[in-house]
């Protein structure tokens, strides 16, 4: 995005001062990580940034609608965590201070099969930090709040983009506030952060445009996680596994990474349709790190949920960009994904069930 916008002033013109600005505001929608990293990248280019975020807002980590899949495991790759860090500079640092725990790869990596056991170790001198989503939009969050221009809106459900007079473009962003108020900000530029891009959609049937057509790509898959403490002397090998499959004998991927406060969290996945549940585990042959760790998980689980995704669809070409809106990423599972909802389970030792 940075890169992007710098791309842009390259067309437009000084004003005095040298000033590179753009314009007076721009509003982002949605606090996800998309969204904070985009508003942080236009910080410099713009006097106002608003972001505007449906789900109220904790002090602390914590799961919230807004991002139903934080419940299971989410890890910043090298790449992303530099590209944060250069928008937020002192990110990586803030993030490891909160908990998250530093993994090398592959040196701190344990990759396994069923039917070899584990594979030979690699230092590729590459770090990755290891945390919930919670933490990592929580620490997203602290650093975007801490520059000045930037104002973060809890509790605020945007109801449209609202188009310019002409019907050239965009005029802002109305929204329903936490006092059940509609207000109006006046946007130079709009970025639709919001994960499905709703907002955008209605915006093109308003201004009369053709919806993106959309291409269907059957993914299918099923996956179930779970939460637990890491036990005292656990082995000092490996911080992370990565449980390969052995078709046609086992057909589930599983990851176990470690989390902030001590703490494992172990999602298995299947791709054959039939779904999967945690004590799917028990499945998985002896002798890998994970089916190791079944026992462990059938009695002290401290969180589980389970998900399930039905076909992707992606647009089938590029939405041509105009003035006063932008997206910072393709959309995806727009209106496709299916979300089995998690429910109380009466039996003990699981707190959530499909």
């Amino acid at each position: 995005m940075a890169k992007l916008i710098e791309h842009g002033l390259s067309f437009t013109e000084h004003r005095p001062g040298g000033s590179h600005k753009l314009g007076k505001r721009a509003v982002v929608i949605g606090a996800g990580i998309g969204g904070l990293a985009t508003a942080g990248a236009l910080a410099p280019y713009f006097e106002q940034i608003d972001i505007l975020e449906r789900d109220r807002l904790a002090a602390t980590a914590g799961s919230r609608s807004g991002t139903p899949q934080d419940r299971h495991p989410h890890g910043l790759l090298a790449g992303g965590l530099r590209a944060l860090d250069q928008i937020f500079p002192g990110f990586e640092g803030g993030l490891a201070a909160a908990g998250a725990v530093p993994v090398g790869f592959a040196r701190d990596v344990q990759f396994e099969r069923p039917d070899v056991g584990a594979l030979p170790k690699r230092d590729f001198g590459i770090s990755m930090l290891c945390a919930t989503r919670p933490l990592i939009e929580l620490v997203l969050r602290r650093q975007a709040e801490a520059i000045a221009n930037i104002t973060l809106r809890p509790a605020a459900r945007v109801t449209g983009i609202v188009p310019a007079v002409d019907g050239a473009g965009v005029r802002g962003v109305r929204f329903v506030n936490g006092s059940g108020c509609s207000e109006i900000l006046d946007a130079d530029l709009v970025v639709d952060a919001s994960g499905r891009s709703a907002p955008t959609l209605t915006l093109l049937d308003a201004l009369g445009w053709d919806r993106p057509q959309m291409t269907e790509i059957g993914v299918d898959i099923s996956y179930a996680t779970v939460v637990v403490e890491i036990a005292p002397g656990a082995t000092a090998d490996w911080k992370l596994v990565l449980t390969l499959p052995d078709p046609p004998h086992g057909l589930f991927n599983a990851v176990m990474a470690p989390t902030e406060d001590g703490r494992w969290i172990i999602v298995i996945a299947d791709h054959s349709g039939t779904g999967v549940r945690i004590e799917d585990l028990e499945r998985l042959s002896r002798g890998v790190a994970l089916a190791d760790h079944a026992d462990p998980v059938k009695r002290a689980p401290l969180r589980s949920a389970a998900r399930r995704h039905s076909p992707l669809s992606f647009p089938g070409q590029r939405l041509e960009a105009f003035r006063a809106v932008a997206s910072p990423a393709p959309r995806r599972a727009a209106g496709r994904r299916r979300i089995l909802p998690l429910q109380p389970d009466p039996r003990p030792g699981h707190v959530f069930r499909r």
